[in-house]
């Protein structure tokens, strides 16, 4: 056994009616072709604790290719860059509703 193995799992934290609420919001689009049509993606994944707060529209094709490939990322650093930029204006509206 590893001692990375020894080290607790982080916490998840979870927020349905968050994950419900900005999906209703008008900037809630995905970020590289602009549809309507789009799920959560969790920055980090799910599985390894990602937290509902973190999350970015992407169309389902889109989600799956960003867990398949590693450098989707670098490709759209840029629209993923603006969208967290702007993210604590989201979280402001949503705690002031």
């Amino acid at each position: 056994m590893t001692s990375a193995m020894l080290l607790p799992k982080c916490p998840r934290e979870r927020d349905p009616k968050y994950l419900r609420w900005i999906k209703q919001q008008p900037e809630w689009r995905c970020l590289v072709t602009r549809r309507d049509d789009a799920v959560a993606c969790h920055l980090r994944s799910v599985g390894a604790g990602g937290s509902d707060y973190w999350v970015f529209p992407l169309i389902q094709p889109l989600h799956d290719e960003s867990h398949r490939r590693p450098e989707f990322f670098c490709r759209y650093k840029t629209v993923l860059a603006e969208w967290f930029y702007g993210l604590p204006v989201l979280h402001g509206r949503f705690r002031a509703r």
